[in-house]
């Protein structure tokens, strides 16, 4: 076995019984994929971190995953050199860019999009990466309106201003159903934002449609991606 690198953020187990010295229990987090069926499908799994919702992806039968994050991690390649996984590929990309000009079955979202600045594009761009599954964790509130709450640094977590955004589920959904997408399961922690903030919840969305009812591509910095075919040649 390779050295065991620092920095973990996941309590990942090992082949040898032992487990990586993180600080979050991957049994809180791998129950989010538990409602999809990940048997012979492909994976894209954003903001990747350890690696620990692509391997459990593979656990599940997933055919192939992509592990994608702004950083490169030492912890998520001795996840995969631990567990030999040939069916996972390790890419340094950011979901803003990232443009492989074809879709997966699966898109894995898990505690991203409140960290970025536009989680409207970066939400696009996985409903369009997506043939079928986008899965979505992260602060919500709730709010019957489809709105967006600024936060300010470290207003829901003491240790950590990376926090900007906290969506509504009605935001999300209305986004999801304007580019062909319905939400099938919801397991909903969050509060109402006028008493208590940093309530998380969970979304799964199921393509229904091919058909978008999209926003202008000047409308964004930097033009969401493009569709991809249904049946591209």
């Amino acid at each position: 076995m390779s050295e065991m690198p620092e920095n973990w953020r996941y309590i990942i187990p090992l082949r040898d019984g032992s487990f990586t010295p993180g600080k979050k229990e991957v049994s809180d987090t791998s129950k989010l994929i538990d409602k999809i069926d990940m048997n012979g499908k492909t994976v894209l799994d954003i903001g990747a971190w350890d690696g620990h919702f692509s391997l459990i992806s593979i656990q599940k039968g997933a055919r192939q995953v992509t592990a994608l994050d702004t950083m490169s991690r030492p912890t998520i390649q001795f996840i995969k050199d631990h567990y030999e996984l040939d069916n996972m590929e390790i890419l340094k990309d950011s979901i803003y860019s990232f443009d492989p000009q074809k879709q997966y079955d699966v898109v894995l979202f898990f505690g991203v999009y409140y960290h970025l600045s536009d989680p409207v594009q970066a939400l696009i761009n996985c409903f369009r990466l997506s043939k079928e599954i986008v899965a979505v964790e992260g602060v919500m509130h709730a709010d019957e309106l489809p709105t967006m709450l600024l936060l300010d640094p470290y207003e829901i977590n003491p240790m950590d201003d990376s926090n900007i955004f906290s969506l509504s589920t009605a935001m999300l959904k209305k986004l999801g159903k304007s580019y062909g997408f319905r939400a099938i399961f919801e397991e909903d922690s969050s509060t109402d934002p006028r008493f208590k903030l940093n309530g998380r919840g969970t979304i799964v969305f199921k393509r229904i449609s091919d058909e978008e009812n999209a926003y202008a591509d000047w409308s964004f910095p930097i033009a969401p991606l493009t569709p991809v075919p249904s049946n591209p040649d």
